[in-house]
């Protein structure tokens, strides 16, 4: 088996910092795992508005970027 592949777009949390990569992808069967997504904004800043459907459609974005 191949050496994973980590993601972590810049716009993110400095994930690597506190040992865990926003995304991991695990060579040759290309599973892929995410970890550490939350409802921040491009400024790293929670989502206004503070409800918990409003937060998990932002998390979900952001899996979508990485």
């Amino acid at each position: 088996m191949g050496h994973p592949s980590y993601i972590n777009p810049p716009t993110f949390s400095e994930s690597l910092t506190v040992a865990y990569s926003q995304v991991t992808v695990a060579k040759p069967d290309q599973l892929l795992f995410v970890a550490g997504h939350v409802g921040r904004d491009e400024n790293r800043e929670m989502v206004s508005d503070a409800s918990l459907h409003t937060q998990e459609r932002k998390a979900l974005d952001n899996i979508r970027v990485a």
